[in-house]
This record gives C-alpha cells, structure tokens and sequence, in this order.
C-alpha cells in the first residue's frame, strides 16, 4: 500500500498498550522522533508522518493487484492484447533491476482478470489487473 521507509535504528519496537506514543513524525523536542525507530533522525516539517509501521495488502484472491508484462523466456516486454483476460500466468523478477513482472512464460501464480484502462491494448510491457491463484495463496500460517 506504501513506499517502505528505512528508517535506520537500533529499534525499540512497536508501542504497547495504554502506554505514551511520544515523538512520531516530524516532532521536534527532547525525545526520540520515532518510537518504533529509536535512532531515527527528527524529519523536517511537512514530511509524512511515519511511526515506523507499514500498510500491506494481503494476496487473497479478492485483491487485485497491477504489473507490468513480459516473458521470462527472452527477459522482454510483452505486448498486453485483451486475449490474456483470464489467462494464468506466472510472477518474475527482473534480473536487471529486481522489479517483478507478470510472466507470460508461466502458469503457476497469478490470474490475468483486465488489462490497465490507463495504456492502449497492444502497449509493449504494459500493465495487466491479476489477482492470485488459490493454489498458492497462504493467507493463515
């Protein structure tokens, strides 16, 4: 749901109950600028505010994520053609820079359900909508 934000500490934690939560954010005093993040720097004005914690979307399969298209046959773009709608395919990471991609080469994660309104259809290493499979959703350890 968010950026993560590396926040360099020794840590301290998460804030327990019915204790002071002191210091989050951009708040300048005498005390630590994060509880979660006990070294952190105290961040300048009009910076969000941050405790330490992340937002994340679970991989169920009502949550529709977005990525790009390719193939991990020729490590190459794909050009999105609405054909690939409900097609399974598979989840890459590039070599070259560690970003994952939808694999048009496999059939083993994720399920293709549209292809992004916001890039005309046969856009080479366009975005597709998917949601992943049941198969290999782990939703409860």
């Amino acid at each position: 749901m968010e950026a993560g934000n590396n926040l360099g500490s020794t840590g301290s934690g998460a804030p327990v109950g019915f204790s002071p939560v002191l210091g989050i954010g951009s708040v300048v005093g005498n005390y630590a600028a994060n509880p979660n993040q006990a070294s952190a720097v105290i961040t300048p004005p009009m910076v969000p505010m941050s405790d330490g914690r992340l937002r994340y979307w679970i991989a169920g399969p009502g949550t529709v994520f977005i990525a790009k298209l390719g193939t991990s046959a020729t490590n190459t773009p794909v050009a999105t053609a609405q054909t690939q709608v409900g097609v399974l395919m598979g989840l890459t990471k590039d070599p070259g820079n560690n970003f994952w991609f939808v694999d048009s080469n496999k059939v083993n994660a994720v399920n293709v359900v549209a292809i992004s309104p916001l890039e005309a259809i046969g856009t080479v290493g366009g975005h597709v909508l998917f949601t992943f499979i049941n198969a290999i959703v782990q939703i409860f350890a």
